[in-house]
């Protein structure tokens, strides 16, 4: 889970907020916070800005937005996620508190900003828990957690075949004395637990040291395919994996493989969270040896190297091949 973001120049998604006019307002406190999602490789050389929650996954930080898969959820990957938070206040007094729930902030009276998490009533059940909490002084105040995922969703009781799709992160003000609580800023996280499609009709064609690979998109399935995953190896083994993003990229060339040598070659769907579908049915296949123009150039004496300029002997070896390719022609026809 992390964001997309050019080479060196990373892009933030930034959570707005205000602080609405309220009880709490006459401590005359103005508070800056805002949830970041930014690649753990950019963070890892900074310090959260004062004002700042920045939450970084360990698995993957190039999807924007960020997505928990069910592997994830499950716990059958070991991926974390870790908060970086740091916050400042111009006057002290009162807490900052960082949580995460199942349904989104909510206004419980007309004065407060909405508190996250919204509270439980008699038409909304919430699971949320705590993860942090930091008094409000006058100096900048900073805090790091890290827990996997798996841990962080079962807190709030998140099964990996919810129906939710987002859990909420928020930072919350609450005065001292506890008056009331605003929510200062939020962010979501996007949860992925559907199974794409099963690629079919892969069909394999042979090159020298190549397999082109082609397929058709799946119809059996809950989740949306937004890439896919193509896997070979030597016969009864899947060592070499390869991505490719896009539902309509359906065909993909693996080289450097060895030529009359037998590999196996499946397709699997991904989703948006990097959730696989079945595989495909495995298929194999041999590269070829093709003997081309510059191979036969060369068997003839050819000489050159590449370019316009051509010696006497590349001249005659290529003199040299106009009647072989005559007779090939002619035995092909």
């Amino acid at each position: 889970m992390a964001i997309r973001a050019a080479a060196g120049n990373c892009t933030l998604a930034r959570v707005a907020f205000s602080l609405q006019d309220g009880p709490i307002m006459v401590q005359r406190l103005a508070a800056v916070a805002a949830l970041l999602l930014v690649p753990s490789m950019a963070f890892a050389q900074a310090t959260p800005a004062a004002g700042s929650v920045t939450i970084v996954e360990s698995a993957d930080s190039t999807e924007n937005p960020p997505y928990i898969n069910i592997a994830e959820c499950s716990g059958a990957t070991a991926d974390t996620l870790t908060y970086y938070w740091q916050v400042s206040s111009f006057l002290g007094g009162g807490t900052y508190e960082l949580w995460i729930a199942d349904q989104p902030p909510t206004s419980t009276t007309t004065s407060d900003a909405g508190r996250c998490p919204a509270q439980s009533s008699s038409t909304l059940t919430v699971n949320s828990e705590q993860i942090a909490s930091v008094s409000a002084t006058a100096a900048s105040q900073s805090r790091k957690d890290t827990t996997t995922v798996a841990q962080r969703l079962a807190q709030i009781n998140v099964a990996c075949d919810a129906g939710i799709t987002q859990v909420y992160l928020c930072v919350n003000y609450t005065p001292t004395g506890g008056a009331q609580v605003m929510n200062a800023a939020s962010g979501t996280v996007t949860l992925d637990f559907k199974v794409p499609p099963t690629p079919v009709n892969v069909v394999l064609g042979a090159g020298d040291s190549v397999l082109h690979v082609s397929w058709d998109a799946g119809t059996e399935g809950t989740g949306t395919t937004e890439g896919y995953r193509v896997r070979w190896g030597l016969t009864g083994t899947l060592t070499g994996s390869h991505d490719l993003t896009g539902s309509g990229t359906t065909e993909y060339d693996i080289g450097g493989l060895q030529n009359d040598t037998a590999y196996d070659v499946q397709v699997l769907a991904l989703s948006p969270g990097k959730n696989e579908s079945t595989p495909s049915a495995t298929v194999t296949e041999r590269p070829i040896f093709v003997n081309d123009f510059w191979r036969l150039y060369r068997q003839e004496g050819g000489q050159e190297q590449g370019g316009c300029a051509a010696g006497a002997g590349g001249l005659l070896a290529l003199l040299a091949l106009v009647p072989l390719a005559w007779r090939r022609h002619r035995r092909r026809s």
